[in-house]
């Protein structure tokens, strides 16, 4: 059996990573450097920008925002693809 983490796995570790920043009331890093660093571990750079793409991290939300999920979904992962393609 491999140790290798399976892609659930990964983007799992994202999720918890990312969400505890926003429960804490932090922003997460806003480099492509910070970021990677954080996800050390969960892939690589382009695949784990394609999990952001194609929707697979899933945020929290403040249930006092009034954004629709689909939006704001939609909305934080372009922002990380955002950060990690062009910093």
């Amino acid at each position: 059996m491999s140790n290798e983490l399976s892609d659930v796995k990964k983007i799992q570790i994202i999720e918890i990573t990312l969400n505890t920043f926003l429960i804490e009331g932090k922003s997460p890093p806003r480099t492509s450097e910070g970021l990677m660093k954080i996800f050390d571990g969960c892939g690589d750079k382009d695949e784990i920008i394609r999990w952001f793409n194609d929707g697979k991290i899933k945020w929290i939300k403040d249930m006092k925002d009034p954004t629709p999920n689909t939006e704001y979904h939609y909305s934080m992962n372009s922002a990380m693809v955002n950060y990690l393609t062009n910093t």
